[in-house]
């Protein structure tokens, strides 16, 4: 009695028969299409690391070129100061800048008033500062400095008119003045002081705090 073959050991004949139809549809076995594949995407990958080398050549020529452009620059511009500039025995000396003065807000004298002399000069030549000193016995002016902290009422110029802070200030100890010996004046920006309330005021009144805040620095002259 012959005994019927183990259906798990026999190959499928589908199978054959699929392998049968790609290689007659490709020509190619499948170990053959796995192979070439293989060799192509490793073809790809050389590709790729070639052209990523040569991009990192080509960005390291151009830095070297751009160093150099730039050195030789350089080097020119120096060769030309240099013949212009003359032994450097005529080459004169270059100093920082000097900064004499801050302009503050609200100034009544624009850039302060330092001496006499400049009190005198600005009430010449500007007729708001001189009807606002009007009073002020310039004569008898003299520099002083604030004994110790203080709130008080300050004068100051807006729009080409002189009011009167409504709330006070902080004047510091140790801030520069100016005084008759009956008025005070803050030599910063030429504004009066006072311990009382005065008129007028401004319904536009500034910040407290703009008071203090420079707005500009006037160089040295010499």
């Amino acid at each position: 009695m012959r005994r019927s073959p183990d259906v798990g050991t026999l190959p499928s004949s589908r199978g054959h028969d699929d392998i049968g139809f790609a290689e007659e549809f490709t020509g190619l076995a499948p170990v053959s299409i796995r192979i070439r594949v293989d060799r192509k995407q490793s073809v790809l990958r050389r590709q790729r690391i070639l052209w990523l080398l040569l991009a990192a050549a080509a960005a390291c020529l151009l830095a070297f070129v751009f160093a150099k452009g730039i050195r030789n620059s350089t080097a020119t511009t120096f060769l030309r100061v240099a013949a212009w500039a003359g032994t450097p025995e005529s080459i004169q000396k270059v100093e920082p800048a000097k900064y004499q003065r801050i302009t503050y807000p609200y100034s009544v004298v624009p850039n302060g008033v330092h001496s006499r002399e400049e009190l005198i000069d600005s009430i010449n030549n500007d007729p708001i500062i001189a009807a606002h000193f009007a009073d002020f016995d310039v004569g008898q002016a003299r520099i002083d400095k604030a004994q110790e902290t203080q709130l008080v009422y300050v004068s100051y110029r807006m729009r080409n008119g002189i009011f009167w802070t409504a709330k006070t200030i902080k004047l510091p100890e140790g801030e520069t003045l100016i005084t008759d010996g009956h008025s005070v004046v803050r030599a910063r920006c030429g504004n009066r002081i006072s311990a009382v309330p005065q008129q007028p005021t401004s319904s536009e009144e500034p910040l407290v705090e703009t008071f203090d805040i420079p707005m500009l620095a006037k160089l040295e002259q010499h």
